[in-house]
């Protein structure tokens, strides 16, 4: 089982609490900047890495490495028999739901996604295998 993560603290807190399976944060900020679905993904890369570098004061070569990092684990994530997602209703979450539901649609695996509610509490959702 593979747990998502919008970020390092949830991602963090699920291992503290001994949450099973794999934790992975994601971390991308895709409110912002260049995001276009029409590149070859080695040029998506590229671009946000060095939009992420230019704007955050990072060093390019660590923000390429981890955008790298991240995707590759995002397409191997297809191979798990479940991945939770665990993102909550706000727009910075939700953009971010979108680009993993939308990089996931083509496994064939569980997937559940976990949603805060806004104050109602988690809602857990969960999708068979997908064709």
């Amino acid at each position: 089982m593979l747990h998502i993560h919008n970020g390092d603290s949830v991602a963090t807190t699920a291992r503290r609490a001994n949450l099973p399976g794999r934790h992975l944060p994601f971390r991308e900020s895709m409110i912002a900047g260049p995001v276009r679905a029409s590149l070859p993904q080695h040029e998506w890369i590229e671009e946000r890495a060095r939009f992420l570098a230019d704007n955050y004061g990072e060093k390019l070569l660590r923000v390429r490495n981890e955008l790298l990092e991240q995707e590759h684990a995002i397409d191997e994530a297809r191979h798990e028999d479940e991945v939770v997602l665990w993102f909550e209703h706000d727009l910075f979450c939700l953009v971010h739901l979108l680009y993993l539901l939308n990089r996931l649609a083509k496994s064939r695996h569980l997937m559940e996604r976990v949603y805060g509610g806004g104050g109602n509490g988690a809602q857990s959702i969960r999708r068979g295998a997908v064709a």
